[in-house]
C-alpha cells in the first residue's frame, strides 16, 4: 500500500503488517526522488585577501549547479628584475622603388616593390626621392600618406627636370629658413652696381708730350671710353 501520513492512528495499539506497510510505501516516495548525475561549476569569482570562501548550490533537474567565490592570495615578493633584452633590428631608411616619375612639385607616390620591413618612416617625416640613373634630379617634400605598398609625398622642392624610373628614397633634413635676402632681390641690386673692370689695361706708359698732343688726347679718350662700356652691365 501507499505511505499515508495519517497511520497509525492515535491512541491505537501498533499493527505489525500496518508499520511495514507505512515504512515501505516511504521507502518508495524516497527511491522515487531523482538522484543527481552531474555537477557543473557555473561561475569562479575572486574575493579579497582574507575574505571567507563560499558557494551557491542549486539543483536543476538532476544536475547540481555551483558557484564559488573564492579568496586571493597574498601578494607575493617582488620577482628577479630581468636582464637586458636583444637588440631590436635597425630600422630600414632608405628603399629603391621602380615606376617612372616626372620632378615636379605637387603630390606624388612611390609604389614598393615588396612591402618593406621595419621601415623607419612615419607620415610628416621629409623624405628626398633621388632618380637612380642620375640623382641630380630630384624630389623632396614631407609623407602625407604612409601604406604597406606606397608611400606619398607632398612635394614642395626639386633638383633637376624630366621623367625618370627607378628611384632611391631617403630621410631628408628639413629645409632651413628662407635668407635674408632672396635670390629676386640680390639680381636687382647687382643688376644696379657697376660690372667688373679688372680687365681694362692701365696707362703705364708716361705721357711725354707738354702740353698733350691731339694724339695723346684722343689715347686717352679711347681708354676712358673702355672703362667705361667694361662697367656697364
Amino acid at each position: 500500500m501507499p505511505y499515508d501520513p495519517n497511520f497509525p492512528t492515535a491512541n491505537t495499539l501498533a499493527d505489525a503488517v500496518q508499520m511495514r506497510a507505512q515504512l515501505n510505501g516511504l521507502n518508495d516516495k524516497i527511491d522515487a526522488i531523482p538522484g543527481i548525475t552531474a555537477a557543473v561549476v557555473d561561475s569562479v569569482t575572486t574575493v579579497g585577501p582574507g575574505q571567507p570562501a563560499t558557494v551557491t548550490v542549486s539543483v536543476i533537474g538532476t544536475v547540481l549547479h555551483l558557484n564559488l567565490a573564492l579568496p586571493e592570495g597574498q601578494p607575493g615578493q617582488q620577482g628577479i628584475p630581468g636582464g637586458p633584452g636583444a637588440d631590436g633590428a635597425a630600422a630600414l631608411v632608405a628603399v629603391t622603388v621602380p615606376g617612372t616619375k616626372a620632378v615636379d612639385t605637387g603630390f606624388v607616390s612611390f609604389g614598393f616593390a615588396t612591402t618593406p620591413v621595419n621601415l623607419g618612416w612615419l607620415p610628416g617625416a621629409r623624405l628626398r626621392a633621388a632618380a637612380s640613373a642620375d640623382p641630380a634630379n630630384w624630389v623632396e617634400g614631407s609623407i602625407v600618406a604612409l601604406g604597406p605598398t606606397e608611400v606619398t609625398l607632398a612635394v614642395d622642392a626639386t633638383g633637376g627636370a624630366g621623367s625618370f624610373t627607378g628611384w632611391n628614397l631617403s630621410l631628408a633634413g628639413a629645409q632651413g629658413a628662407p635668407g635674408e635676402v632672396t635670390n629676386a632681390a640680390l639680381a636687382s641690386a647687382i643688376a644696379g652696381t657697376s660690372n667688373n673692370t679688372n680687365g681694362v689695361a692701365t696707362l703705364d706708359t708716361p705721357f711725354t708730350n707738354d702740353p698733350l698732343s691731339l694724339a695723346d688726347g684722343e689715347l686717352l679718350r679711347n681708354k676712358i671710353n673702355e672703362l667705361i662700356l667694361a662697367a656697364r652691365r
